[in-house]
């Protein structure tokens, strides 16, 4: 299938009637867009096996600064600019197999972190709270056995409950269900709705890593990451009110444009934000962006 193209185009080909899929904020072609220009610039794009392929470092807590200076020394073309794509698939896992599909037809690999299980507490305002959670795992192990990543999105917490013992657990278990699919080596902590355990606030990300996995699963983004020179993130976008920040999510004209030979860069993508019905006002504030305005009607979504 990965190297059938008409075959991956059908996939991520728009539906006959877009306004039947979920909302989203960006319209999927400006996606491709992003992946023309990385192509156009000649962006090596990397993925976490890539980054430790020749690299013993397990040190999370450090952000793995041995192979960051390995990479830095060794590793990198000063004259090239790289890029890792990251997708934590939150909600509607077709959104993500068809944004992985529009990736493996321009010859692009990118990092994508799945739940085992969808938790059940959403925000009042999600859109998503009666959406399936259903991956499609045989396409996801041809995508992982054509150079993708596939990693463990870790919701233990939020699935457990206010019981970080309990959370261990579920941590486990998630990671051996998931393994029965995938060879899991990488994982990151989910943002979600956080518990209250004795009086604090805690989050996905306050469980620890297993002692049983601390040389089986590298911890790499969401309070450890990897070193990189500059990120993108389209997370947190539905109370985002800062217009500088919300300027910052140009991807193309913004990001991408803005990276530098030598230098490494990560881009975070959540796939169901992106699609061909698009709501310009999931954010207010995101619609007053004149490059906002500007990429919905190249798209037809203004």
């Amino acid at each position: 299938m990965f190297t059938d193209r008409e075959a991956l185009k059908r996939i991520f080909d728009p539906p006959a009637d877009p306004s039947v899929e979920y909302e989203a904020v960006f319209p999927l072609g400006w996606y491709e867009t992003f992946l023309q220009t990385v192509g156009d610039l000649d962006v090596q794009i990397i993925t976490y096996d890539d980054l430790f392929e020749n690299s013993d470092d397990w040190d999370f807590k450090s952000c793995y600064q041995r192979e960051f200076d390995h990479w830095h020394e060794a590793v990198r073309d000063p004259s090239r600019t790289y890029l890792l794509i990251q997708h934590d698939v939150d909600f509607v896992p077709t959104f993500t197999k068809r944004m992985v599909a529009l990736e493996a037809s321009y010859g692009i690999r990118s990092n994508v972190f799945i739940f085992n299980e969808l938790y059940d507490v959403f925000p009042e305002d999600s859109p998503y709270d009666d959406s399936p959670y259903e991956v499609d795992h045989a396409f996801f192990q041809h995508a992982q056995t054509s150079g993708f990543v596939i990693g463990y999105h870790q919701n233990a917490l939020a699935l457990a409950g206010p019981n970080m013992d309990a959370a261990a657990q579920r941590f486990q278990r998630d990671v051996a269900q998931l393994n029965c699919y995938y060879p899991l080596r990488f994982f990151c902590p989910h943002g979600g709705p956080g518990r209250e355990i004795g009086g604090k606030l805690c989050r996905n990300y306050d469980v620890p890593l297993p002692a049983k996995y601390h040389r089986q699963l590298r911890w790499v983004y969401n309070k450890y990451s990897i070193r990189f020179a500059g990120r993108f993130s389209d997370g947190g976008l539905r109370r985002l009110t800062d217009p500088k920040r919300l300027e910052q999510l140009d991807l193309v004209d913004g990001f991408v444009k803005s990276m530098q030979p030598g230098k490494r860069y990560f881009a975070l993508i959540h796939p169901q934000l992106w699609g061909y019905n698009v709501n310009m006002n999931y954010n207010p504030h995101l619609a007053e962006q004149p490059w906002y305005q500007d990429v919905c009607r190249r798209f037809g979504a203004a």
